[in-house]
């Protein structure tokens, strides 16, 4: 990894309640001391705590043993801090815990900057962040948005391809419940499923600094894992994109600018390798864990909570009543993502599952995936059920809440 010890005083986050803080002080000096000795004291103070800030920076640029001692002080970065805001705060913490790769490999494409700036990844999802640069741009851009590429493995097998657009999702999966932004879900065709994101309002980031920033996961199936190596390439922009979950911001965009939106094509191809950091964290397990829901008895044979997703295996009973087998927790269901069973921490954080990795097997158990809470140092888990599924019909019930940890 790159240690950049320069940038050391740019990550460090202001805390919101400075302000706060020092208005006390200051209103509880008052009450003691004149306020000439009160501005006399600041002064000092001031000459005090800009030597300390002068000596640090000389010895981050001037020790390298300091600076990188430094470095690797968990402050919270930038992009660690827009990745939380915007689309996953386990997955911010665990950049911000220095489980990212420094990437920065940039080309320009039809005067268009593509940067890809950090790699996070186990067996099993990938994380790429980037950012599209537009100052050179000569077209008048408005924004620029990620709207087609591929991705295919060191032996040139396709992972995911959006076939210009034609290969895109009209259904928001609820993998992005909860995320801010502008989303991209590609076809699921070949083991992988994909979410391309913007992090947070691009139009608004573009119009000021003229770039924008995004985030692509890729995950595997379960017959699947994460290559060592892919190829990504990108192959298309867009200043909006248009689908059906897309719509307002589509009719929006051509309200405020009177036009259609530019798309650009282009075909800029990154090589990455890629360091599972994270695969070799061993996970928090859970095991057989009883609960009952619908006068039916459940257990829950193991969940295990890894850096970027949980995963548990539930045994599915039969209805102590009317004898009827459940054969499902959670269903494939449309836009409505009131059902869908979730865990949720103390906190309040809510972790979703991935509905293209929930299946029952011959045992009547069902193995589903979750977000994950790995990073966010949670003392407290919860899986909540709200619908089951039996033979001859589904069944909405009262929210059953099973205590994990």
């Amino acid at each position: 990894m790159t240690n950049n010890y320069k940038n050391g005083f740019e990550r460090i986050k202001v805390s919101d309640r400075l302000d706060e803080v020092v208005e006390k002080a200051v209103k509880s000096a008052i009450k003691g001391k004149k306020r000439n000795k009160i501005k006399s004291n600041l002064i000092k103070y001031s000459a005090c705590a800009a030597s300390i800030f002068i000596a640090f920076v000389i010895s981050t640029n001037c020790i390298p043993v300091f600076a990188k001692y430094v470095e690797n002080v968990p402050f919270l970065s930038t992009i660690a801090h827009a990745v939380q805001i915007n689309y996953s705060k386990n997955l911010g913490n665990a950049i911000n815990e220095g489980f990212s790769d420094d990437i920065h490999q940039s080309k320009m494409a039809n005067d268009i900057k593509i940067n890809i700036t950090n790699v996070v990844s186990d067996n099993k999802n990938l994380y790429i962040l980037y950012s599209l640069d537009g100052k050179k741009d000569k077209k008048g851009l408005q924004n620029i948005l990620l709207n087609d590429l591929q991705i295919t493995d060191s032996k040139g097998n396709v992972l995911i391809n959006t076939n210009k657009g034609k290969d895109i999702s009209q259904i928001l999966t609820n993998r992005v419940i909860g995320k801010k932004g502008n989303f991209l879900i590609p076809m699921n065709s070949y083991g992988y499923f994909c979410v391309i994101s913007s992090l947070g309002n691009n139009l608004e980031s573009y119009s000021k600094q003229k770039e924008t920033t995004g985030i692509i996961q890729l995950s595997a199936d379960s017959e699947k894992n994460i290559p060592d190596k892919i190829k990504l390439t990108f192959l298309g922009f867009t200043e909006v994109y248009n689908t059906s979950y897309s719509k307002e911001s589509y009719n929006n965009f051509v309200s405020k600018f009177k036009r259609e939106p530019i798309s650009l094509d282009v075909n800029c191809s990154f090589d990455i390798n890629i360091n599972k950091k994270l695969s070799s964290i061993k996970p928090e397990s859970y095991n057989d864990i009883k609960f009952t829901a619908n006068n039916t008895d459940f257990k829950i044979k193991y969940l295990n909570i890894y850096p970027t997703y949980i995963e548990a295996k539930i045994q599915l009973g039969k209805n102590k009543v009317n004898n009827s087998q459940c054969i499902a927790v959670i269903n494939k269901i449309g836009s409505d993502n009131s059902s869908l069973p979730y865990l949720i921490d103390e906190k309040g954080n809510k972790y979703m599952p991935h509905m293209s990795h929930a299946f029952v097997d011959s045992d009547n158990c069902q193995t589903i995936t979750f977000e994950s809470s790995y990073f966010n140092g949670s003392k407290e888990l919860y899986l909540i059920i709200n619908q089951l599924s039996y033979a001859n019909h589904i069944l909405n019930i009262t929210p059953v809440k099973v205590k994990i940890k």
